[in-house]
Parts: C-alpha cells; sequence; structure tokens
C-alpha cells in the first residue's frame, strides 16, 4: 500500500510539474567563445538525469567486474587449499 502511494505521488507531482513546463517552458542557454547552446528547459534535465543514471551504471559496472576477479581469485586460493589436503 505504501509503494501504491509513493507511485500515485510520483505520478501527481509528475503531472503538475508537466503542467508548469507546458504554461512556461523556459530555456537553458549556454554560450563559450564563439559556440552557443539553447535548448528547452525540460531536455535539460532529462539530459542530466540519463547522464546520472548512465554514470551510476558505468560505476556499478565497473565495481562488479573489480568484485567478479576477487571473488575468482579467491575461490581459485580455496580450490588450492582444498587440493592440498
Amino acid at each position: 500500500m505504501k509503494k501504491f502511494i509513493f507511485i500515485l505521488l510520483v505520478l501527481l507531482f509528475s503531472v503538475w510539474v508537466g503542467v508548469k513546463v507546458a504554461a512556461d517552458p523556459g530555456y537553458a542557454f549556454f554560450a563559450w567563445r564563439h559556440w552557443t547552446v539553447q535548448m528547452p528547459l525540460w531536455f535539460l534535465v532529462v539530459s542530466g538525469m540519463l547522464f546520472l543514471l548512465l554514470f551510476y551504471l558505468l560505476i556499478s559496472t565497473i565495481h562488479r567486474i573489480d568484485n567478479l576477479f576477487i571473488r575468482w581469485k579467491h575461490w581459485l586460493q580455496m580450490r588450492k587449499i582444498k587440493k592440498s589436503v
């Protein structure tokens, strides 16, 4: 039930934000030397969230690969000990 209420609140908040963005979309403007970038604010927010998600997945994958090597090394050590007994 708590999960349902949480999902409902997130949905209501998302609808409210969507209505506010539709009323006044705003924009992000970046300028550096002779380069300029202008985009809708919602696109900047979604891009930022996507970037954070991809960064999290990259770090998580690197951590899992590192952990895999540690477990494999431990397994080889245990195997060597069991064979010697």
